[in-house]
């Protein structure tokens, strides 16, 4: 019973910390930034932080380069990436 229990506290324990590292799960942002560009990058984004205009540059770079995004949901992405990995 003991195992049990430690069992489902570790896995509870990784779960939140794992909510750490990823600002905003479930909203629209968080889902494209995984959806759409986890398929080449690692979506942690911890270290970049950049204005709304440099965001935009990226995405839209990124987006040159064959990322899958219309008008919409660039925006929202890059809301989402301005909101969680703004200058500090």
């Amino acid at each position: 019973m003991h195992t049990v229990l430690f069992v489902i506290a570790l896995m509870t324990a990784i779960a939140l910390g794992g909510c750490k590292d990823k600002p905003g799960v479930g909203e629209p942002g968080a889902k494209l930034l995984d959806e759409r560009c986890g398929h080449c990058h690692f979506t942690g984004v911890k270290h970049a932080h950049s204005t709304k205009e440099e965001w935009d540059q990226t995405v839209t770079k990124m987006m040159g380069k064959g990322a899958k995004l219309n008008e919409a949901e660039k925006a929202t992405l890059i809301d989402f990436l301005v909101k969680y990995y703004k200058p500090q």
